[in-house]
Order: C-alpha cells, then sequence, then structure tokens
C-alpha cells in the first residue's frame, strides 16, 4: 500500500525535466574540512557527472541537513548563478529515498529503513 502511495506521490510532483550535472553525492561529515572561511569536499571521488541535480542533498537530508537549512541552501545556490533546482528537489529527494531503502532491503540491513519517514511521504 505504502508503495502504491509513493508512486502515485511520484507521478504527481514529477517535474516536465530534471536537470542533470556534476552533483556531490556524498555529502556526510567525514567527507568535509571546515576551514575558517569555507567548507571543503575532500572526498573527489563523491564528484558524479550526469546525476539528477539535488541528489546530494537528498543523502544529506537523509542524515543531518533539516528542511529550513535544506530551503536555504537550495536559495543560496540559486543565487551564486547555480542551476533552479527547486522545481525538481522532491521528486529527486522522494526517488533517492526510496532508493536508498531498496538498497538496504537489498543488503538485509532492513534495521536502517526509515518505514515511517516513507509512510509519511506517501500522504502526500
Amino acid at each position: 500500500e505504502t508503495a502504491d502511495r509513493l508512486l502515485g506521490l511520484a507521478q504527481r510532483i514529477q517535474p516536465d525535466r530534471v536537470l542533470t550535472g556534476w552533483d556531490y553525492v556524498d555529502p556526510v561529515t567525514k567527507n568535509f574540512l571546515l576551514t575558517s572561511q569555507k567548507l571543503v569536499a575532500i572526498d573527489v571521488e563523491s564528484l558524479v557527472s550526469a546525476t539528477p541535480l539535488g541528489t546530494g542533498l537528498a543523502k544529506a537530508q537523509l542524515h543531518w541537513l533539516d528542511d529550513a537549512k535544506l530551503d536555504s541552501l537550495q536559495h543560496r545556490i540559486h543565487q551564486q548563478s547555480g542551476p533552479d533546482i527547486l522545481p525538481q528537489i522532491e521528486y529527486i529527494a522522494l526517488c533517492f529515498r526510496v532508493a536508498w531503502a531498496k538498497r538496504k532491503l537489498l543488503q538485509g540491513k532492513r534495521n536502517f529503513i526509515e518505514r515511517a519517514r516513507l509512510a509519511e511521504w506517501a500522504e502526500h
């Protein structure tokens, strides 16, 4: 039932097009250095081309980035001549979470799957 509702949500929020490009897809704490003036990503293998833009933000949101900070960060990216990913971020986040849950299920790591969060998304 949850899967059917998630599919229905995906169909409702799917943008007309998805912007792709270079995205940093593993934004976990250990992959950054914080200097006095900036945040520096140090895991260059996580910079991936031809990826739906916002994938890294979706992963960060899963682990540590709250909704308010996500919104602020998206606007800052756009203000600094980055692409406007706002129209697709909810769709990318949904796709990322479902794919992540599938990966954990196939790895036998069911305890990592946030069933309540998926059910919450399905209620949108």
